[in-house]
């Protein structure tokens, strides 16, 4: 062969190799297009056929759904045929229609199924506007067609997957538009995909797009190394560690079938099927508002909380629309703070795209919308597709379980505004303001505070997340200066709140009752988080009884404790076994029950959970007054999970519900049409989500409020509610009877249907429960003879309690209930101690008594008694928290009411009756002008808490003080009170103070000379018992903008007063609420009786002043840390610690004192003045003196006494004080008996007993103290600690500059898809990775090409080198 031509054979044969790749790029695409060409049609199987030729009555599978009445026909002319059909008459609600049951047409989970039915609507039948009719399912309730209705011949048709969450028929129906209209239904034909011949089960993660797939092998070419079918399988796996292939999709929908998941927002949007060539669209037309759209439900696409998705939305605007300029497409989360996740420009005639990756990271939202912004309200659009992916492999945000390898969480900086910003702060509400303002302040040397103004609810206040700062299952000491103008006494609480929305729990940390007077005030407690919430952690501060106070907070802190850790006992005997043959046993939660060492805790005792407050009437709707149970499902999929029976709390009820359902903007009342169709559709709703998942439920809650003086007449004691005044008494015995029908509609004939109230201890009430359940279920009787059942089958007595309470009411209330011959709950019990914020131990084995006999009542009606619920898992959860009402303490541990409730009989052999003392104060002598103004001569005078509830309910609080002269006792309340109301009828029902005297101090059970009750209302308004008490009488009152206050003078009526005489005494609140008596709070009485009874009263001691009384003998057991008013004289002793100090006989009044126990490795350099070394020999305290407003410089003789270690009781000890100025310890001397040691001091700072080290050059190796010491383990700024918060290398720090997380939540540490985080422990593509292959930068920077690009790249750099090398012979052949 000549050179020439093999020159040119060779250039040919490299231009080749270029072509190849192009060549063999095009192949592939069209062997790939020649794969994806539709295959024939699969055969129909026929499911179900009902062509109404027989009369459906014999048809099982085909019923009524709500009051529709089904009426066959079989020659009835359509269109020139005669037809056979149905028609749907009587159709009063839009859900009124067909239902076809799943189980008896044999439908088969994973199954699609064709759904196609015929109707007809009459010509001259009235057809609303934007009436469509429906195919749903139940009862999940997604539509699955839905075209707009016409008069003729309608078809419809839908395609559905078994099966949908709570689905168990199909349902033809109408929207809310068409009720009323009546059509027929003439044909239903359901059918699936015949299964192919040789069609074999196939495993859910096989790889169906793999065509050599186990179960579909390629036939063996006899070539096994270079199948080229292998090859592919090859690539396509190794395309999985792609971030192209990560991503599969959870839903999507085109519309040309059905509507699944979507719902109209607004305006009812129209089902075109087709719209365009087949495929199919939804139309939004008649815009009025920018919000108008398609809602698109999380649950029903499979969206869950804690993952992050990508969505794309697709639309269309019609070509011949006027679009106005800056007109827009949004795609937002139309719930909480409303994100708005992705925008475009509407353009006619064009398509449009929303697309966005969304992190579902707020429990509270549900949906997403599609809609436009203010601009484009009018504009009508189509939305053609939507398409939900996901990565299936990723971890959830939400992740309880503490992982032992994840970094520390940061540590909490203290807050004490001097920044003069938020710090973080933020409003809990929407009303109210918080702004950082130099008015007030109380850190020292400083000039900011946070105030709180504005507020509406006494909920309004300021609030801090914390779940970065939390280890999970540790314990934290919280901490906040509060300070308030108000001159009313108010109840402040410093709180935690864990998880949001309906699902969150909401826990009192500290709380205490102050006033202007009181200054800055220090509130403090602890807690032990078992759950972060999901990420959602916040403390806030907030008011109680209705206040609406404005107020101050500093000096916020947060530390972690180094406390035990919180051991659930799980030896103790379970309570659900010891009594699993008498009772179920249950408690209330939410969601953070179900979580760590409270579930254990839980789990351990119960057998059955109440929701605390998720499935009350606020909480079935969002704030467009729709239903929404997503954070309800979520909460009782839980409680399914852990295997508990759920009780249903609550229906009915005027607390926690909507006013709109009964009442208009203005308060009244609704037509009484209006209001019944919206209590129904609530209960039917609400009992129909939750369908079977509910054993029982509680119907109608607290109905009753009177002065139970004629229980036989019940409806005159009904409580003034919205529901009462819009449908009258009635309206109880309805709720009933709607809840029976559709509890035997939804397949639960044996649902047992509760009344709920509390105070069922009290005889009077307790009768009129009686009575009313009597009359109601006799009523019923009448009007339903053939039924055997009651209309109410179960009483629930709440059971909040005290430990001043009889059991034996309790019994008496039983047995009355028991003739009743229904089933008997304690739905609610609580028994709280008398002393708030204090441990006093024989108020705890008082509690313990009234547990073990209630228990022992229990046990003897166990056969009426179906369950005995507790009302908390722990004190420090308890709504009551403050009075520790529970079997388990703030740690978890079993207190003596345990040990009572599992053995009554052991407890009370071994229990000795404790007295509990009455309450005790001072009236001064001195005379008050009686106008309502306090004058100054009130501040001689103690304060006394008006805060004892005597009922269940919580609400208004104050205080009180009394003088006296020869005349009168002058007694002065004042009130915190946001919400005052005296439309009752009954004097004792409206907002108002009393004061209860027996002045002749002898006890007394009856009403006899000299004792006497004296009420005045806020308008100064006043009432007497006797009557004849009025002569003489004075008051005076005046509203402030936080409560009220009132001025008594009380004429003597039976003693000459004189110094050192004791009366008996009380003061009570009543807090009044929409016409009636919600709550009564009391300085001394618990029981309510004290109208009728003087016994229950406290003691009143006239003094000339305060320095007449000796407090030696008023000793007060405090806790470490805990801020408590002092008096006079008075000594207090740190409980379990021989630390005790007697204050000053001159201290002045409202002073209060915080002790704190240190040790020696936290106090300053140990060295004295003369430079010895010292060495703990005792207690260490840091005391802080808190004196009232113009006192702060007040220094007197204060007796401080300290333990000595019995190591140093033989050793020369003495007490030392610490020095600041000088930063050093001088001994203050000390006076020793047995193993304490008492000095008086002037003041307080650290104090503490040392012994003093002779050798001076010694040096204890064990000086925690030690400067030098390298290895600290305490020292935070160790530059080796991995967890300082400094580090820019932490991988939890939020503050990572090159942290690309979602910017809507920049300081979220568990994001599981941050990018720029290779090490990132929570990434599942990161583990097990061995493919050595891969070059390693690629992997970090996430950019590496797909394996099959690669590859093309190659062959086309080789063809281009050959055409090179072809060229170069060319020009060298020419040339040769």
């Amino acid at each position: 062969m000549e050179n020439s031509t093999k020159f040119k054979l060779a250039n040919g044969m490299m231009s080749a190799l270029l072509v190849a790749p192009v060549f063999a790029t095009a192949t592939t695409a069209l062997a790939q297009e020649t794969d994806n060409e539709p295959t024939s049609e699969p055969e129909q199987v026929v499911v179900y056929e009902n062509d109404f030729s027989e009369n459906p009555d014999a048809d099982p599978a085909l019923v009524s759904s709500g009051d529709a009445v089904l009426e066959w026909f079989n020659d009835f002319e359509i269109n020139g045929e005669v037809e056979s059909g149905v028609w749907v008459t009587n159709r009063v609600n839009d859900y009124d229609g067909i239902d076809i049951s799943f189980d008896e047409i044999g439908l088969e989970e994973g199954l699609e199924y064709s759904i196609h039915v015929s109707g007809y609507i009459a010509e001259g039948e009235e057809i609303p506007e934007d009436t469509s009719v429906n195919i749903e399912t139940v009862n999940g309730y997604t539509w699955l067609t839905n075209p707009t209705a016409e008069t003729g011949i309608f078809e419809l048709e839908a395609s559905y997957t078994a099966f949908g969450e709570n689905d168990e028929a199909f349902r033809i129906k109408t929207n809310e538009a068409g009720i009323g209209m009546e059509f027929a239904v003439t044909n239903v034909l359901i059918t699936t995909d015949a299964p192919a011949d040789d069609e074999d089960t196939v495993d859910d993660d096989a790889d169906t797009d793999d065509p050599t797939s186990p179960e579909d092998p390629v036939e063996d070419d006899g070539n096994d190394v270079e199948d080229p079918v292998e090859d592919k399988g090859d690539e396509e796996a190794s395309d999985e560690d792609s971030p192209e292939s990560e991503l599969s999709i959870l839903f999507s929908n085109d519309f040309t079938e059905n509507t699944q998941a979507a719902t109209s927002a607004g305006p009812t949007f129209q089902h075109q099927a087709g719209f365009n060539d087949g495929q199919g669209a939804l139309y939004v037309g008649n815009r009025e508002a920018n919000w108008n759209g398609v809602d698109f439900s999380f649950a029903e696409m499979g969206m869950e909380y804690g993952y992050e998705y990508n969505v794309t939305i697709r639309g269309y605007v019609d070509s011949e629309v006027a679009v106005p300029s800056g007109a827009e497409a949004w795609l937002q989360v139309p719930e909480e703070d409303y994100p708005l996740l992705a925008q475009t420009a509407f353009v006619a005639g064009e398509e449009f795209v929303l697309e966005d990756t969304f992190i579902f990271n707020n429990p509270d939202y549900t949906r997403f919308r599609a809609q436009s912004n203010e601009a484009g309200a009018a504009v009508p659009f189509y939305i053609t597709e939507i398409v939900v992916e996901w990565d299936e492999n990723q971890t959830p945000l939400e992740d309880e379980v503490p992982d032992p390898d994840a970094p520390a969480a940061e540590v909490f900086t203290f807050i004490d505004f001097e920044n003069g910003e938020l710090n973080g702060f933020t409003a809990r509400g929407d009303n109210e303001t918080v702004t950082v303002t130099d008015a007030d302040n109380y850190t020292e040397g400083g000039q900011y505070s946070l105030l709180t103004t504005g507020r509406t609810q006494d909920w309004n206040g300021p609030a801090l997340r914390v779940e970065d700062y939390i280890n999970l299952g540790q314990e934290y000491q919280i901490s906040a200066r509060v300070k308030t103008d108000a001159e009313a006494s108010t109840t402040f609480r410093l709180s935690t709140q864990v998880n949001q929305g309906d699902v969150a729990s909401y826990n009192t940390v500290a709380s205490t009752t102050m006033s202007a007077d009181d200054g800055w005030v220090h509130l403090q407690g602890t807690y032990r988080y078992s759950s972060l919430g999901g990420g959602y952690v916040t403390i806030y501060v907030e008011t109680g009884g209705g206040s609406l106070a404005d107020f101050y907070i500093d000096d916020i802190n947060f530390v972690e404790l180094d406390s035990e850790p919180a051991d659930v006992q799980l030896d103790l005997a379970p309570i659900k076994d010891v009594y699993a043959d008498e009772f179920l046993i249950g408690n209330a939660i939410n969601m953070a029950e179900l979580e760590g060492d409270r579930l254990t805790l839980l789990d351990h005792h119960h057998n059955l959970v109440t929701t605390e407050n998720a499935m009350k009437p606020d909480y079935a709707y969002n704030s467009a007054r729709e239903f929404d149970f997503a954070d309800q499902n979520r909460l009782v999929e839980r409680i399914s999970e852990e295997g508990f029976l759920l009780h249903g709390h609550v229906l009915v009820w005027h607390q926690q519900s909507p006013e709109w359902l009964h009442s208009d903007a203005n308060g009244s009342p609704l037509p009484e049409a209006e209001a019944r169709a919206n209590m129904q559709r609530h209960i039917r709703e609400v009992m129909t989500n939750f369908g079977d998942s509910v054993y029982s439920w509680d119907v109608v809650n607290e109905a009753l409020a009177g002065d139970w003086g004629n229980p036989e007449n019940w409806e005159s004691q009904l409580r003034d509610t919205g529901w009462l005044r819009a449908l009258g008494p009635d309206y109880i015995y309805e709720a009933f009877s709607y809840a029976r029908q559709v509890a035997d509609e939804l397949g639960m004939p044996e649902m047992v249907l509760y009344y709920n109230d509390y105070n069922d201890h009290i005889q009077g009430k307790a009768r009129t429960m009686y009575y009313m359940i009597r009359d109601i279920n006799d009523r019923w009787a009448a009007e339903n003879p053939e039924e055997e059942r009651k209309l109410i089958s179960g009483v629930g007595m709440q059971g909040h309690y005290s430990i001043n309470l009889n059991p034996d009411l309790v019994k008496q209330s039983i047995e009355r209930f028991e003739q009743l011959d229904i089933e008997i709950g304690i739905t609610e019990l609580d028994v709280t101690t008398l002393t708030e914020n204090e441990y006093v131990e024989a108020e705890w084995n008082r509690q313990g008594y009234v547990y073990a006999r209630l228990f022992q009542i229990f046990r003897e009606h166990s056969d009426s008694i179906n369950r005995v619920t507790f009302w908390g898992l722990n004190d420090a959860s308890s709504w009551r928290s403050e009075r520790f009402p529970l079997l388990f303490d703030g740690r978890l541990q079993a207190k003596p009411a345990y040990y009572a409730v599992v053995d009554p009989d052991g407890f009370l052999e071994n229990y000795e009756e404790a007295e509990i003392e009455a309450n005790s104060s001072y009236a001064v002598y001195g005379t008050p002008v009686v106008n309502a103004e306090i004058d100054d001569i009130w501040n001689d005078a103690p304060v006394m808490n008006i805060s004892r509830f005597q009922t269940a309910w919580q609400g208004a609080i104050g205080t009180g003080r009394a003088l006296w002269d020869e005349n009168n006792l002058y007694v002065l309340f004042q009130v915190a009170d946001g919400n005052l109301d005296v439309s009752a009828e009954n004097p004792w029902e409206q907002d108002s103070v009393e004061a209860f005297i027996n002045e002749t101090g002898e006890p007394t059970l009856s009403y006899i000379d000299g004792v006497g009750q004296y009420r005045v209302n806020y308008e100064n308004f006043a009432t007497f018992n006797p009557s004849a008490y009025s002569d003489g009488f004075d008051s005076a009152a005046r509203v402030l903008g936080s409560g009220y206050v009132v001025e008594m003078a009380i004429p003597w009526k039976y003693i000459t007063p004189q110094a050192g005489h004791t009366l008996g005494f009380d003061m009570q609140i009543n807090d009044g609420v929409d016409g009636a008596r919600q709550a009564a709070a009391a300085w001394n009485d618990l029981t309510g009786q004290g109208f009728q009874d003087p016994s229950v009263f406290g003691n009143l001691t006239l003094v000339n002043d305060m320095g007449d009384v000796d407090h030696e003998d008023d000793a007060v057991v405090i806790n470490e840390g805990e801020e408590v008013e002092v008096l006079p004289g008075q000594t207090i002793v740190v409980d379990g610690q021989l630390i005790s100090i007697t204050m000053p006989s001159d201290l002045p009044l409202g002073t209060s004192i915080i002790v704190n126990i240190l040790d020696g490795e936290t106090v300053p350099e140990l060295v004295n003045e003369e430079g010895q070394l010292l060495t703990a020999a005792g207690d260490i305290i840091d005391v802080e003196l808190i004196l009232p407003e113009g006192e702060e410089d007040y220094e007197g003789d204060f007796v401080l006494t300290l333990g000595i270690d019995n190591d140093f009781v033989e050793e020369d000890v003495t007490i030392y004080y610490y020095n600041e100025e000088e930063s050093i310890w001088e001994n203050v001397g000390g006076e020793v008996t047995d193993n304490t040691i008492s000095v008086i001091v002037p003041g307080f700072s650290i104090y503490g007993v040392f012994v003093a080290v002779e050798d001076e050059d010694s040096e204890d190796p064990a000086d925690p103290t030690d400067p030098a010491d390298p290895a600290d383990p305490a020292d935070p700024t160790d530059p080796a600690d991995p967890a300082d918060p400094a580090d820019p290398a932490d991988p939890a720090d939020p503050t990572d500059p090159t942290d690309p997380t979602d910017p809507a939540d920049p300081t979220d540490p568990t994001d599981p898809t941050d990018p720029a985080d290779p090490a990132d422990p929570a990434d599942p593509s990161d583990l097990g990775d061995t493919d050595t292959d891969v070059d390693s930068d690629d992997d970090e920077t996430g950019e590496q090409l797909p394996q099959t690009a690669t590859a093309v790249w190659t062959i086309g750099l080789i063809g281009l080198v050959g055409m090179a090398s072809g060229l170069g012979m060319h020009f060298l052949c020419k040339k040769k």
